[in-house]
This record gives C-alpha cells, structure tokens and sequence, in this order.
C-alpha cells in the first residue's frame, strides 16, 4: 500500500487565513483611535498570525483509502445484531456511475466460507472488492462487444461479468436472487468470449427450447470449481439466439446462472458443436454436479405440477417464464374469444405459440398489437385485449424481445443506463410492489417497508444531483413509469396510497426533513446530508405517485408515530451510509488506478500539481521501491514550524552590503532571478542569465520591481524568493522521522539528476516561482521537483515532488507578517525510463552513457575521441551540401519531398508538411505545401540548399560520424545489433532563419528498440549545425554541436 501522512493537523475556518493564532487580536477601531494607531494594531494583528504555533495549519490529511476503511467500518457496524452483514450495499455503475442498491447476499456466502475471526474485516472490505468486480465486469462486456478482447475467458471474468450483469439486472430495481438474463449479443462476440472458456462444455438444457437448433444454438455451460458465482451459484448455463430465428429481432445470448453443472450429461446435448473444445469430465466432482443437478429438475417439475405451492420460486426470482397470472389473464381471454365466436381473433392470439418456452411475452405482445389493429372488434374485447396490453406495458420493458420474467438488457443499458431511464426502470418497479398487494388489507408491514426500500432506491439513484435537476428528472420518470397504467390500475394505487401505514412513513420522512436529519440519531455529516436529501427525495417520490394516480395529495399526519419512524430511520441511515460509501470506495479505486499509473512515470519530472493528483491526498510515497521504505510518523507541525521560522527570519534579517545585488536587491534573489526567473501576476520575469550585458540584467530586475508593485514591496519579496525556502525544506524534511529516511534515499542515491524543463525557458529549472500581488498581500509559491537517474540499470528512478506557498500580509509596511499556507512532499520510485522519453537538456552533462550495462560494453576501449567525431562529422556535412541529388518539384529534391510528406518539421515555429505519405495527397495539395516551405524559408534557391541538410540522410551521417571512433561506435553497433523491433523513431527537424540571412538547423535523433535478451536499447541525441552564404551560388556549413546517449531499461509495456 502507498504509504500516507498520519493526520496531526485541524481544518482551518474561514477565508484568508492558514496559520491562525488561537488568541487573534482583534483589529478593530475603537473612540478616538487616530488611523496610524489603527494601522499598528493591523500590524500586530498581523505578526500574531504569522507567529504563532502550527497546530492549525491545513486541514486534517486522510487518504483515500483511509476515507474509504472508514466508511465501511460505519458500515459494517450498521448491520442488525447477529446479521453477518448489513442487507444491502450501494455500487457505482460504470460508465454513469449511477448509485445502484445491491443485494449483499449475493456474496453472503464467501463471507460464511471464512473463519469467524476473519469476517468482519472481510465485510468491511467486501464494497471495494464488488466494485472492483463490477468495474471489471463491466470492461469485459465492453470491450468484447468492441471486438477487442476474444479470450481465453478467465474463471475471474466470467465472475466478474456476471457479476457486472446481476447488478444491472438490480439496478432496474428488482430484487434478482434467480434467474435468467436475455441480452443484446450482436454477432454473438459475447457467446464466443465464453466458449474461449476453458472451462466450457456443451450440455442439455430445458431452457428456450426453440432457440436450441439453429446455428450456435447449443447450450453451454461452465462450472465455477474454484470461484463463486453471486449468491453461491456454481455453474453458468447460456445459448445464443440469432437474429430471425422464431422471429427474434437482433442476435441476443441467454444466460443462467445454476446451483448445479450437468458436464456428465454432455453427450445428450442436442445441437453440439463439433468445433467448440470441452473441459475434461472429473468424474467424482461431475457426478455430484450432475445428480444435483437432476434433483433441481424434478423440483422444478413438481412446482410445475403442483401450480407452484410446492418449490416455489423465490419471491425475486426472474425466470423467462411467462408470470402465472399473465398466463391465467392470457388463456382466459382466449376462452372468452372461442365461446363468443371469435375465433378469428383468438387464432391471432394463437399465432405462433405464444406460450412456447422460445416465445413468451413477446409474441404476446405482437399478436396482440395485430389483434387490436382489427377495426371491427366488440367493445369488451378491445377493452380485455387492450387491458393485457396496458398490463404488460406497465410492468415490464423490452417488450419486443422478452420471454418472460428475465431480466433484459440491450446494448444501451449495457454501455451506460442513463439517470432517467435508470430511475424511471426504479419507479415501475416501485409502482409494481403496490399492483402486486392485493388490497389495503393486504398491506403488511414487510411490504410497507419495501415499498419504502423502493423509494430508498430512485433516491439513491440520484443523490448527486441538485435540488432543480432532481426534482425535474423524477417527475419524468414517473410519468415515464406510470404511461400505461390503466384507470383500475391507478385507483388501486390511490387506494394504497392513501393507506394509514403509507401516509405515516411519510410524515416520517417529513419530521427528518423539517428537523435536518436529527431523528436519525448518531451520523457522520456527508452520510446525514445524504440521509436527509433522500428523505425529500423519497417524499417527493410519493406525492408524484399520489398525483399520477388521481388520488392528489394526500391529508399527511403532522407528526410521525414510534412506528413511523422505526420505518424510516434505518432505511434513510443505510441509504446514507452506503452512498457515502460507494463515493469513497470510487475515490479510492480511482487513486490506485492513478497511482498505478504514476508508478510507471517519472513523477520527479512532472509538476507538483500533477504528481499529487495521481498520487491522491495524503499519499507521501507512490512506487514499489520506496513504499518498501522503512520510516516512522510524519511530524507535520514540527516541519511547517522550522519552514515559517526560515521564513520570517530571512524577512527580517539585516542584508550585510556585500550581499546587495543588482538594484538594491538581495544578492541571494538576484542569482536565482536571472538563473531560474518568477512568474509574477501570470508574467514571467528574468532567467535571461549573466552572460547578458549587465544594464540588461538590471533593466530585468527593474522590470520585476514594477510589476510587484515598486521598491518597497519588492525588496521584502526578494529577501525570501530564492533557494534557501528550497534548503529549509530539505533540512526539515530530512530530520523528520516519515520523511526522513525517503529524503536520505533521494538524496544519497547515485545517478544523475533530472528536473523538469520550465515552459518559460525551454531550459531545466530546479525550482519555479510563482508570486501572486493583490494589495498589501503577495502569495508566494514555491515547486521542486528532481528525478535521480541511478547508473545501475537494474535499479529504479527516485523522484521527489515538493511545495511550498505561504503569503506575505502587509506588504510594503513596516512590518510585514508571514502566513505559512501549505506544504507538501512526494516520493516517487519508477522503472528506468527509455532514453528516448528523456529530455536532452538533461542529458548533456552526463557521460554518452547513463547506465553500467551500456558502460561495460565499452571495457578495454580507448576513451572517446569527441575532437575527432566532430571532424570526421564536420566532414559529412560538408560532402552532403555539395552532393547531387535528384530534383523534384522547384528543384527540391526527391529525397526530401518523400520525407517531408512522413516527418513534419518546423520552419519559424510553424510546422510545415505532413504525415500520410507523398501519395496520399493530390499533385495540388502536395503544390501547396511545399509552396508554402518555400515561402516560409525565403525563396526557392535557399529552399533547395535547405532541403539538401533537411531529410533523413542525416541521422545517418550521425551513426557513421560515430561508428568512426572506436569506443563509442561500438556501442552504436551494438545498438545496431540489438535484435529487437524499433519502438520510438524520431528524426525531426527545427529550421530557424536568422537576420543575416544564414539557417540554423537542429536535428532531435531519438531512436529506442524494444526487449531482447532482457533489456530494451535506445540513443537520444541531437545535431545542430548551421548555413551560410545561401543566395552566393557557393553556400557553406558550419557544425555547432552534437551529442548522443545510449541507455538501456527493463522492458515496459
């Protein structure tokens, strides 16, 4: 795990304030106080602030991942007593993030598999791991609908996916314990992944009968040997359904999870594959399967026989069987029909067997639509035919592919449900638990409260939103939900609704609104805010109903009973509790992602910013290496106090006049202005260097004068902007018992150092200032970052992140005071990186070689001769403006018109040319172009001497130039001979005209060829050289400098 900072610290209140004296002085004019007493008083004021002791600065640092174990701790302990675990639990479906109520039982099982000293931090850790498991399953789907990922499909996958698939199938609001799923397949790449299975078989099954025969129709299935399935299933049974088969629009897949395999029984499988590859039977483990199997069976034949009282189904199973009362509802209608002499109607209801295990309710839904298309039907049997249809319509979607009772899903829901159609799949299931009580009297007590589960649901579902959005999108939804309730259906809701038992769960929800949450008792602030914005969604919820059922609203008891609010409480509680929990889970998924991610990068190279948002808050060391690190708590008020004491002790010290600088100012700032410059108000000033005239140098200095806003405010700024905030860090840090030994690490390590390059400068900057004047206020922030490269290719890169902003109040006074804001520190170990991704700036002042396995390859040469690879180079040069070569288009030649249509280079800081190939563009396209280059370069004849120094013949005078001395062509022809593919090849060029009429040109060479023999090999360097006398008919080249590196590092991805 990343190692963190141990929280020490409290939030600070209010604007403008970091370090906070506990006794501030109160500035505050009183009778008779002249201005310039006010004026001390401020000052005071202000000194007292920046002195006194750190135990306020910042807020309190957590983690990610502490935030998360919190969250699940609270919600571990919401669980009734003896519960192994609490009912339900809340997930974040990807891609929305929809929060979706699961059921927990679905991994009850694996909870009860471990030893009891080992469940509840299993529990506690139990929402990270499904959301990892839904996330997963959810990459899976996409990426094998994408046709990206074709298998082998992993035990794991096919958890994960179902997974993925049964917490969809409960975001539509169901309870889902059982049952069967009938997805969007398109070109059955989902059957596919599974037959890549290993584990698969072909086996008989009693399911979609009709689907069974056709083309890849057989039925599969894959036993979970080693893995759970949700709620403990052990075995996955699917088919495919192709497009047109029994009338089916679009290819789709039926899968079923099972609590028992039948491999045993593979050879009755009708329809086998002979190309699908089958696991070996295990005779003592298949045997078991398959008579459990069989017994499941009968049972299922006996609850058929018996009308369902014997093995009933589970209450939230969701089988593609036609429900019972829609059957019953659907044969009596045809009875009617035949006894009233309409056969012609019942023959349409009939087409096509409706009833059939293949067909179900959508052919029901079909022969009805033509039936009601009839313009010569009976009054009473529209009204029957289309009261079945409203019926079907109310509780069920995808009416034109579903079987029965499973749960359907199309390609749409499947890539991301949205909001509403979310809570409007919500909302029908909510308004079906009341059409499923039979009458007032029926309502007890358990379906009060999943009726009351139900509103808990869409409320959840939306909890993020605003007031306004929700509000809107609810009622869309229930409009949605409730477009095909007929008039008997909405009166029994209304009758429902108006129940005692209903209109007290809502004034419960009212008492938690109006007193902000305080019935609920004992909760953390985010899980209370969540509990009491539920609390109004879920009333809103049910006056929506109230209304789209006729009934208005409702005369609500001014105060809720005991009983209302047991109801209630520990409903909105876990509805809180799980919601902040899946935030946090989220949060903490995604700081691993992140800093898995900033694991693999040079983090040392990178902003402070930007490292930390990877690395996540609180994080102090990301990367294998140096989490292994041994290192005590961090101290982090003993650290801010040495940084604000360095602070105020530079602001006040007396300068000695051997160290004032360039206009008056301090010759400690005047160094690092012109060596690294600051970013004042968003403009940046000085880090043009002493090597320019000394009046320039002071006009830069002047120039940073005025912009902080004149001598006074710019001497106290520049007595604490320079390197030492940098050393005071540094020594703080390293004394400190956290830090301290990252700190050493860093600092001890051999290797080279690399810092980023400054936007400003193109240059590398060890620090960057940046200052922000308002007023008599300057905040002040400082960054650092470094990369140590060691030279032992098999160990890491250490990188070391830092920041430090503090504001100095009453600027220009007397006596300024100091506010220390914030601080931070990361440290970073990563894989070497390639060459190829270094900066030469970085590499300049290293040996050609950065690491010892490149430097070994060198044992027993002479050193390298740099003087002589710089003439024979030079030579190159010169023979290559002189030598012919094909003319093309305005006397360019061939060789670089071919290359200027691959490898765009920039003329002026434009970029001319293109990628794609001369062939890709018309003779026209290709005209304009190259038109332009030559414009861009001043006229034709210096376009054509340009061209000639311009192409990819120049690396290759490099490569030559250095195979030409002993020691270093040895390591370019060993670099030749690495026998691996090229991964990065780079030859760009920058051309820069000058006034004199010469050009300047610079070659970045950058080449990296992938792993052989345990190691990838890459060179980075860099050619620059200039020409002459290009209108003269007799133009000349001058090299100006060249260098080149040669590394190797572990393979990366």
């Amino acid at each position: 795990m990343p190692a963190i900072i141990q929280p020490h610290l409290v939030p600070v209140q209010g604007p403008d304030q970091g370090v906070q004296a506990q006794d501030q002085v109160q500035a505050q004019p009183q009778a008779g106080v002249n201005p310039a007493q006010i004026a001390q008083l401020q000052q005071q004021a202000r000194q007292v602030i920046g002195q006194q002791p750190l135990r306020n600065l910042g807020p309190a640092i957590s983690t990610t991942q502490q935030r998360m174990e919190q969250a699940a701790a609270q919600w571990a302990q919401s669980a009734p007593r003896r519960a192994i675990m609490p009912k339900t639990m809340v997930l974040l479906m990807p891609p929305q993030n929809n929060a979706v109520q699961i059921d927990s039982k679905m991994v009850e099982h694996e909870i009860k598999a471990l030893p009891k000293n080992q469940r509840q931090a299993a529990v506690e850790n139990l929402p990270r791991v499904m959301q990892e498991r839904v996330t997963n399953g959810h990459r899976i789907w996409t990426e094998v609908n994408a046709g990206t990922l074709q298998g082998p499909a992993s035990m794991e996958d096919v958890r994960d996916l179902m997974t993925f698939l049964t917490a969809k199938g409960m975001e539509k609001g169901d309870g889902f314990s059982e049952g069967a799923f009938n997805i969007a397949d398109p070109d059955h790449h989902l059957r596919n992944f599974l037959d890549s299975c290993p584990e698969v078989y072909q086996r008989p099954s009693s399911h979609i009968e009709g689907f069974q025969n056709a083309p890849g129709g057989g039925h599969r299935g894959i036993d979970a040997h080693n893995i759970s399935l949700p709620y403990g299933k052990a075995t996955l049974l699917y088919g495919g359904m192709n497009n047109g088969t029994n009338g089916l629009q679009g290819d789709r897949l039926f899968l079923k999870m099972e609590e028992h395999g039948c491999r045993l029984s593979s050879r009755w499988a009708p329809n086998r594959d002979p190309q699908l590859a089958e696991r070996p039977a295990r005779f003592f483990k298949d045997l078991g399967q398959t008579l459990g199997h069989a017994m499941g069976f009968f049972r299922t034949v006996l609850r058929g026989i018996s009308g369902g009282k014997l093995f009933a189904n589970a209450p939230d199973s969701r089988k593609e069987r036609i429900p019972g009362d829609v059957s019953k509802n659907f044969k009596a209608i045809l009875t009617a029909l035949d006894r009233s002499g309409q056969g012609e109607v019942a023959g349409i209801l009939r087409q096509n067997d409706p009833l059939a295990t293949a067909q179900g309710i959508r052919t029901m839904v079909a022969n009805l639509d033509q039936a009601l298309a009839q313009n010569n039907l009976p009054q009473d049997t529209r009204a029957s035919l289309q009261g079945l249809r409203d019926n079907l319509a109310a509780r069920f979607d995808h009416l034109d592919v579903r079987i029965g009772n499973e749960i359907v899903l199309d390609q749409e829901e499947l890539n991301g449900t949205s909001a509403l159609a979310s809570t409007t799949n919500l909302m029908r299931a909510t308004i079906n638990s009341l059409l499923s009580v039979a009458d007032a009297e029926s309502l007890t007590p358990d379906r009060v409260e999943h009726f009351a589960h139900q509103l808990a649901k869409a409320a959840t579902n939306i909890d993020q939103l605003d007031a306004d959005r929700s509000t809107a999108l609810m009622g869309n939804a229930l409009r949605a939900a409730a477009e095909h309730l007929s008039p008997a259906q909405r009166e029994h809701l209304a009758a429902l609704l108006n129940t005692p038992q209903l209109k007290g769960m809502m004034a419960g929800l009212l008492d938690v609104m109006a007193m902000g949450g305080q019935p609920l008792g004992a909760m953390d602030e985010p899980s209370l805010m969540v509990a009491t914005s539920a609390s109004r969604k879920m009333s809103q919820l049910y006056l929506l109903l109230c209304t789209a059922s006729g009934l208005g609203e409702p005369a609500i008891p001014h105060n809720a009973t005991h009983q209302d609010m047991a109801l209630v409480r520990p409903i909105l509680k876990a509805a809180g509790n799980e919601a902040v929990l899946a935030r946090h889970v989220r949060a903490a998924d995604t700081t691993r992602t992140n800093q898995a991610q900033l694991a693999q990068q040079a983090a040392g190279m990178m902003n402070m910013g930007d490292a930390r948002m990877l690395a996540g808050p609180g994080t102090l060391a990301v990367g294998q290496f140096i989490e292994a690190i041994p290192r005590g708590e961090v101290n982090r008020e003993a650290i801010g106090t040495q940084l604000l004491t360095g602070i105020q002790e530079d602001l006040t010290k007396t300068i000695q006049p051997d160290r004032i600088g360039l206009e008056g100012m301090p010759q400690q700032f005047v160094a690092d202005f012109l060596r690294n410059g600051v970013l004042v108000n968003g403009q940046f000033f000085g880090a043009q260097g002493t090597q320019i005239p000394m009046e320039e140098q002071r006009a830069h200095v002047r120039a940073f004068v005025d912009a902080v806003g004149g001598y006074e405010k710019a001497i106290q700024i520049a007595r604490v902007v320079h390197q030492g905030r940098a050393a005071d860090l540094l020594v703080s840090l390293m004394a400190d018992p956290g830090y301290g030994p990252l700190q050493n690490a860093h600092t001890s390590a051999e290797g080279a150092l690399h810092v980023p390059i400054s936007p400003h400068t193109g240059r590398p900057s060890t620090m960057a200032f940046s200052i922000l004047v308002e007023g008599d206020h300057a905040s002040i922030q400082l960054e650092s970052s470094s990369q140590r490269v060691p030279q032992d290719h098999d160990s890491p890169e250490l990188g070391m992140n830092s920041s430090v902003t503090f504001t100095l109040q009453g600027l220009g006074t007397a006596n300024p005071a100091v506010r220390l804001d914030d601080w931070d520190t990361l440290f970073s170990s990563t894989p070497r990186r390639r060459i190829a991704d270094m900066d030469h700036a970085n590499l300049q002042s290293t040996a050609p070689v950065i690491d010892s396995r490149v430097e070994a390859m060198m044992n027993g040469q002479p050193p390298i001769d740099r003087d002589a690879i710089t003439a024979h180079l030079t030579q190159n040069l010169a023979t290559e403006l002189q030598r012919p070569k094909t003319p093309g288009y305005r006397g360019l030649p061939d060789e670089f018109i071919r290359d200027f249509f691959r490898r765009p280079m920039v003329v002026n800081g434009q970029t001319h040319g293109t990628h794609g190939g001369v062939d890709s563009f018309t003779e026209a396209d290709r005209s304009a172009h190259l038109d332009a280059f030559i414009q861009a370069v001043g006229g034709e004849e210096r376009a054509r001497y340009i061209a000639t120094m311009a192409y990819q013949n120049m690396p290759g005078l490099m490569d030559e130039s250095i195979r030409s001395d002993a020691a270093l062509g040895t390591i370019e022809t060993a670099y030749m001979l690495h026998p691996a593919i090229s991964l990065a090849d780079y030859a760009d060029f920058t051309i820069t005209t000058q006034h004199d009429g010469s050009v300047d040109i610079h070659l970045d060479y950058r080449q990296q060829r992938g792993e052989a023999d345990g190691y990838e090999f890459g060179k980075n360097g860099f050619l620059d050289f200039r020409l002459s006398n290009l209108n003269t008919g007799a133009p000349t080249v001058q090299l100006q400098r060249w260098d080149m590196h040669y590394g190797t590092n572990a393979p990366r991805e």
